[in-house]
């Protein structure tokens, strides 16, 4: 049981230190486009292609995101439903 806490302990501490890099180059990343305008990151070699909505590219990718949120989650709910409970839960 000792062991366990001490490893917990390990891994939350490496979520902080991970989630701490992860700030820190987004902060980086963010005050570099804030400093520079569009053209001067253009000169660079950004490229920033018009970006246009229209109602079918919207509806197409709410339709792709809710074919693939059903697909993922059906086929385990299934696999769940057909298990007895019982079974399920004596290795818990």
């Amino acid at each position: 049981e000792a062991e366990r806490g001490v490893d917990h302990v390990f891994d939350v501490a490496g979520g902080f230190a991970l989630g701490d890099f992860a700030s820190q180059g987004l902060d980086s990343g963010v005050d570099f486009f804030s400093s520079n305008s569009k053209s001067d990151l253009e000169a660079q070699g950004f490229f920033f292609p018009p970006a246009v909505l229209t109602l079918p590219s919207i509806l197409s990718a709410t339709g792709l995101s809710l074919a693939l949120s059903f697909i993922i989650t059906f086929f385990p709910a299934r696999r769940a439903a057909r298990m007895n409970p019982v079974e399920a839960l004596r290795y818990e």
